[in-house]
């Protein structure tokens, strides 16, 4: 009895599938913000037959390099797919973290009345430059003659 798990990864240009004797990955056409969705089936290992094992070996012959080579290249692969999971696991944790890490924005509002031409309104993420937009505005409108005084602020 095989005791089946299934995994959906978010890879980004990942198109080849892969097969081996556990692990079987297959590309689908679903795709999240552009890119594929791969599905990864992880399946538990029967245990070893010696019968099947003696019939593979009658039909492929006993030729211990090749199958040496064939295990090396194997080896190689599983290293590099945990070496790339290690990394979407690095990857997700730093996403995670850096949302927990981030402070919503405090935004400030200033106004600036003038005696004869009206109030104007600066916004910015700090006090002191939202009292440059709103004056700056004013100056650009009014000119510099007309935009002297005190500027009133408040945080959202």
């Amino acid at each position: 009895m095989l005791a089946k798990k299934w995994w959906v990864l978010i890879l980004g240009t990942v198109t080849a599938a892969v097969a081996m004797n556990a692990v079987i990955a297959k590309e689908f056409s679903l795709s999240v913000n552009g890119k594929p969705v791969i599905k990864i089936e992880a399946e538990k290992e029967k245990d070893f037959d010696r019968d099947e094992f003696k019939r593979y070996m009658k039909k492929h012959g006993y030729d211990y390099e090749s199958h040496y080579r064939a295990n090396r290249k194997l080896r190689e692969r599983l290293y590099r797919l945990e070496l790339a999971v290690m990394q979407l696991q690095e990857s997700v944790y730093e996403l995670q973290m850096s949302d927990i890490h981030k402070q919503p924005e405090q935004q400030f509002t200033c106004l600036f009345r003038t005696k004869h031409r009206g109030t104007f309104m600066g916004f910015g993420l700090s006090k002191l430059e939202a009292e440059g937009n709103a004056i700056a505005k004013c100056e650009a409108k009014e000119g510099d003659f007309w935009c002297k005084g005190t500027v009133s602020c408040d945080s959202n």
